[in-house]
């Protein structure tokens, strides 16, 4: 994968960088979001994502040739965030307060909108289905997120990466859990 300065990063940087969705949504393209009255519900929740314990299942596409779907897992357990990386859990040196301040830091430079679309279940959870839209310099997104009506909380996202137009579209799909959250065997 190719960041938005054109540097190769290791796939493990890809993962590290998945904990929330803003991280996620802008940390290839560059861009931040603004602060939209109509993106914070979706902000909100990206917050208590970093702080609540969860499980992330992700699955990493892209469309440029030769690119095969990569899927990924972090655990958070409320103090250490644990990534699945080419079979094997490692701990990240990423803490949540750097996480939010990154997010918070990005925000302030934004041309980003949400808009709630719809109302759906997932998993027989009842959720609203937020759209994202930002540009930058350096690419745009474009991106769904489920929240949670009872929790705030994440439930899915998707999203569609584009950067540069060099690599083609990205895209990256996560499902969050938030019950029996545990460090992986042989990490406590």
């Amino acid at each position: 994968m190719i960041d938005y300065v054109g540097q190769r990063r290791p796939q493990i940087a890809t993962w590290i960088r998945a904990l929330g969705f803003a991280v996620l949504a802008l940390a290839y393209t560059g861009n931040a979001m603004a602060d939209d009255a109509s993106c914070k519900p979706v902000f909100d929740a990206i917050t208590r994502l970093v702080k609540t314990p969860n499980h992330q299942y992700l699955t990493q596409s892209s469309d440029a040739p030769g690119n095969a779907a990569q899927a990924g897992e972090m655990i958070f357990t409320g103090r250490t965030t644990y990534i699945l990386h080419d079979g094997k859990w490692q701990a990240s040196a990423v803490t949540p307060e750097e996480t939010l301040k990154r997010d918070e830091e990005n925000r302030k430079n934004s041309a980003t909108s949400c808009k709630a679309v719809r109302d759906e279940s997932v998993e027989g959870v009842n959720a609203t289905v937020y759209t994202l839209h930002s540009e930058s310099k350096f690419g745009r997104s474009e991106g769904q997120i489920w929240i949670s009506k009872a929790s705030a909380l994440p439930l899915r996202q998707k999203i569609d990466l584009a950067v540069d137009g060099v690599t083609g579209k990205s895209h990256v799909e996560t499902r969050f859990v938030y019950s029996g959250i545990e460090a992986p065997a042989g990490m406590k």
